[in-house]
């Protein structure tokens, strides 16, 4: 009979972002979005990539975004690891500015007993970044977003 055992992973270890992934890490850090827009087909994708996921052509136009976009889709998560309390939200975003999505939490919401989202919430929302107080270069510079 199978059997199931809790598991706790806790792992240190050092990426090299490279040149496109160091200057978005460092915008994060300064409070700002940014992008790329491909060289090619003109997408502007973020986070920032070296080429397009598209055309494969180069992507080296820097494009700073305002952090506000729409909800294209979202879930509500119940079960996960890490310390996040549960459940929250977490939101497929279409920034603007941007041709791609951008998968961050969602804040500020007021779940149901059942975890249910409020009554009008769903796709189309618009949202905002908040940002840390204190920030390291990390995608968790952007506490979560913020619907508006």
């Amino acid at each position: 009979m199978n059997a199931t055992r809790d598991v706790r992973w806790e792992l240190d270890f050092r990426v090299n972002l490279g040149d496109t992934g160091t200057r978005f890490a460092d915008g994060l850090r300064d409070g700002t979005l940014l992008g790329t827009r491909c060289d090619g087909c003109a997408r502007v994708a973020v986070p920032a990539v070296a080429y397009c996921e598209r055309c494969f052509e180069p992507a080296t136009e820097w494009v700073e975004l305002s952090g506000e976009g729409v909800v294209e889709s979202f879930t509500v998560v119940h079960i996960a690891p890490g310390d996040r309390p549960r459940p929250y939200v977490l939101g497929v975003l279409r920034l603007d500015g941007a041709d791609g999505l951008f998968v961050h939490y969602l804040g500020d919401i007021s779940l149901g007993e059942d975890g249910s989202p409020p009554a009008g919430f769903g796709p189309g929302a618009r949202v905002r970044a908040v940002w840390a107080p204190e920030r390291s270069g990390s995608i968790t510079d952007i506490c979560y977003f913020q619907v508006l």
